[in-house]
């Protein structure tokens, strides 16, 4: 899935945490402000299970304020530690680890089913990137 433009349309603040579905533009989630795309179902997957979006017409894509997709094998990690992750590009596109706060686990209906285990010593070699509380 190409990257979209990133646009600043509106206040988003009323749709975060929301996993929306549009005919054209595929599945989004409102997340820091911006909607950013789902690249594929296996992404999808890993990071809700079973969730289902909402559906919304193309004309409510207008007026999201776009951020870049997330990067093709998103996933939520976890090693020894109760401690999950998402797994994320930042803007240059560098890897990093997103410690989800359990707040943000609820609020963005990430699955606590789906982190894949990983060992410490790759989990300490990814650097953290920006903390989502949920908040």
């Amino acid at each position: 899935m190409a990257q979209p433009k990133e646009t600043n349309a509106t206040d988003m603040s009323g749709l975060e945490g929301k996993i929306l579905q549009f005919p054209s533009h595929g599945i989004v989630l409102i997340i820091d402000g911006k909607a950013r795309g789902i690249p594929n179902v296996p992404a999808f997957q890993n990071m809700f299970g079973a969730a289902k979006p909402e559906n919304k017409e193309d004309a409510w894509y207008k007026v999201l304020t776009i951020g870049r997709n997330f990067p093709d094998g998103c996933c939520l990690v976890k090693a020894q530690s109760d401690a999950i992750y998402l797994m994320d590009l930042t803007n240059d596109n560098k890897l990093v680890k997103r410690h989800l706060l359990p707040d943000a686990m609820n609020k963005y209906k990430f699955d606590q089913g789906t982190p894949k285990d990983i060992p410490n010593i790759v989990m300490n070699a990814i650097p953290f990137g920006q903390e989502i509380t949920g908040k």
